[in-house]
Parts: C-alpha cells; sequence; structure tokens
C-alpha cells in the first residue's frame, strides 16, 4: 500500500536526512500499516508533530488506507 507524507514542521531533516519544509514523498507500507507505522519506518518519532490525515487531525493509532495523505505539522505551543 502506498501513502503520501508531507513535511510542513521545521527541523524535519533532523528525522529524515536531506527532507525539506513543504516536501512530499511517498511510502510503501503494509496494508495493516498505522500512521505510527508509518512514522516509524520513516525514524519520526510519533510524538513531535501534529498528525493529520486526509484534512483531520488525528492520532499515531490511524490505520491508513491506500493514498492517504499525511501532513506532518509543526506542534502549536501557547503560554
Amino acid at each position: 500500500m502506498r501513502v503520501n507524507v508531507h513535511f510542513y514542521a521545521d527541523g524535519i531533516d533532523m528525522f529524515v536526512p536531506g527532507a525539506k519544509f513543504g516536501e512530499k514523498v511517498q511510502v510503501d507500507v503494509p496494508s495493516d500499516s498505522t500512521v505510527g507505522d508509518v512514522l516509524k519506518q520513516l525514524g519520526i518519532p510519533v510524538n513531535v508533530f501534529t498528525l493529520v490525515v486526509n484534512g483531520k487531525v488525528t492520532t499515531s493509532e490511524k490505520k491508513c488506507s491506500e493514498n492517504d495523505t499525511i501532513y506532518l505539522l509543526e506542534a502549536v505551543n501557547g503560554a
């Protein structure tokens, strides 16, 4: 199964060497994969970024479907 991952976070290259803000990659994963499995395959910790799949905020436990689009967004901190 193939999913798309978009990087919208500064510092993504700390986890994915050579990755750039705004870049999209396609990832082949087993059909029973979760968002967390995709991140692990890329070497990205599951608790660093806000996760959005197909326009909806989600968790790393969400099951992926063919051609899902996963967005990794910078977590927003407030005071």
